[in-house]
């Protein structure tokens, strides 16, 4: 920032693979999945390049996970990995920075994820970061346009000094349709190449780069 000039108004980050290191978790989550059902796993290259918002069509069925088993059958099987596997995940490098520094700029941070909410609470606190944040949005089925829409229209801001940090085409897209600014994460989820597809308004290939956005409108 110059001065006082503060060039956001509102700050929505996605979670996983945004802010949380958790490409390698869910990846290998994937993996137990296939390897349940006697299926060789996608490379992780494949994972990156097709895993969508849309995963039971996209992805899973794809690559030849019955197409009777339900996405809440292949999540008991995730989420017994997750127990198993999933303590030692640990935020990006540079996420606290880039939220603190929302928090130094006097600018809402609202996280808008796929990830159940009380789970990302959980993990707000145990990173001692939950002071930074003024609402968790989880549980979000397939895009997030609606969320998006929901919180301009709660919150009353200029979508135009609101910008979205995103590790998947699926939210970039969204942003995009209700004007909002976005930052494409090429180190999450998705592969850079469909990132960059997306045209988002930033692209970084690294957390440490959203905080130049924050401060400058730029990346710095």
């Amino acid at each position: 920032m110059t001065g006082s000039q503060r060039f956001w108004d509102l700050a929505l980050f996605d979670w996983d693979g945004t802010l949380f290191n958790s490409l390698a978790l869910y990846y290998n989550s994937t993996k137990s999945i296939f390897e349940h059902f006697k299926l060789r796993p996608p490379s992780l290259e494949q994972y990156r390049t097709e895993i969508s918002a849309n995963y039971m069509e996209d992805f899973y069925w794809k690559n030849g996970v019955p197409r009777d088993i339900s996405a809440d059958e292949l999540n008991r099987i995730r989420l017994e990995y997750f127990k198993q596997c999933g303590q030692k995940t640990r935020l990006h490098r540079w996420s606290r920075n880039v939220l603190f520094a929302c928090f130094a700029a006097k600018i809402p941070i609202i996280i808008v994820s796929a990830e159940t909410a009380s789970v990302i609470n959980q993990r707000l606190s145990k990173f001692n970061i939950a002071i930074f944040i003024r609402e968790v949005i989880g549980d979000i089925c397939g895009n997030k346009l609606s969320a998006l829409k929901n919180v301009l229209k709660t919150t009353g801001t200029d979508p135009a000094r609101t910008f979205l940090a995103e590790d998947s085409c699926d939210g970039i897209e969204a942003a995009h349709q209700v004007n909002i600014k976005s930052v494409g994460c090429t180190y999450g989820f998705h592969s850079p190449e469909r990132i960059i597809a997306t045209r988002p308004t930033f692209v970084v290939d690294t957390p440490r780069k959203i905080i130049g956005i924050i401060k400058h409108g730029r990346i710095f």
